[in-house]
């Protein structure tokens, strides 16, 4: 709840932030899902062991079968922005989808204004390939976003 309603996080986001009764509906819901085999969006919390708090998310929509592709997101609390956790969560989700789903393909997408994100595509190494036109309705305007990709042969090479 800290990190979603955030203003800085909000600046890129859609979602509205939820009332505590919701985030314990949604992640009761997230833990019943099995992670090996659903598809539809799968979210992880990301935690800072040595605080025991939950700092951000990662997650990936997966499309049904036969589509082998996924789609990307993040959502940190900015206190623990350029430290590098969301690239490496965001690295074990890359993993988890290519490894243990054998996704052919991933994307993801961000405003262009969210220099956070950009450079975390292109670390964990992401290519970009396409600029949408005012495609995403968020604060009260339509923004353009940038749509970043990679396949599985591309990162792994066994």
């Amino acid at each position: 709840m800290a990190y979603q309603g955030h203003p800085v996080n909000a600046l890129y986001q859609a979602v509205k932030p939820m009332s505590e009764e919701a985030a314990k509906r949604f992640l009761s819901e997230m833990a019943a899902i099995d992670f090996r085999k659903a598809d539809g969006w799968i979210m992880f919390a990301v935690e800072l062991s040595c605080e025991q708090r939950m700092i951000g998310e990662v997650g990936i929509f997966i499309s049904p079968a036969p589509q082998s592709k996924g789609d990307l997101g993040w959502s940190f609390h900015p206190d623990y922005h350029q430290q590098g956790y969301a690239t490496e969560a965001a690295t074990v989700l890359i993993d988890y989808a290519f490894r243990e789903r054998r996704l052919h393909r991933l994307t993801a997408t961000c405003e262009v204004h969210n220099t956070a994100s950009i450079r975390l595509m292109e670390r964990l190494g992401m290519r970009r390939e396409s600029h949408y036109r005012k495609s995403h309705f968020a604060n009260g305007a339509w923004q353009d976003e940038y749509l970043y990709a990679l396949l599985r042969d591309e990162r792994l090479t066994t």
